[in-house]
C-alpha cells in the first residue's frame, strides 16, 4: 500500500500542513519544510539575518525554523505549522 501524507499531523508534533506540488511560491507561517521528492527551493525565515536559504534538498531532508515563504522549482513537499503540545 502506498504511503499517504496526512496533512493534519506528523510524527514530530506538528500540525496544519500544506502540500506543495510542482513549481510554486507560497507565503506561510510554518516551522518545517519537508520535501517528499528531491527539489531545489528557496526557504525564507523571519528570525535569521540574511533570511533565506537557496538549496537543493534531497527527499526526506528538510529544514526547520520560523518559515515565512517557500519557492520550490519542482517536486512535492509539505510545509508543517508548529503546534503546542501540553506536558502534564
Amino acid at each position: 500500500m502506498a504511503e499517504i501524507i496526512d496533512s493534519l499531523r506528523s510524527p514530530y508534533g506538528l500540525s496544519g500542513g500544506t502540500i506543495l506540488s510542482g513549481s510554486v511560491s507560497a507565503s506561510c507561517d510554518a516551522f518545517w519544510y519537508y520535501p517528499v521528492t528531491a527539489t531545489t527551493a528557496i526557504v525564507t525565515f523571519s528570525n535569521l539575518a540574511g533570511s533565506s536559504v537557496s538549496a537543493s534538498f534531497a527527499a526526506g531532508v528538510g529544514v526547520y525554523g520560523n518559515i515565512t515563504s517557500v519557492t520550490q522549482s519542482a517536486g512535492i513537499a509539505v510545509v508543517y505549522s508548529g503546534s503546542y503540545i501540553p506536558h502534564y
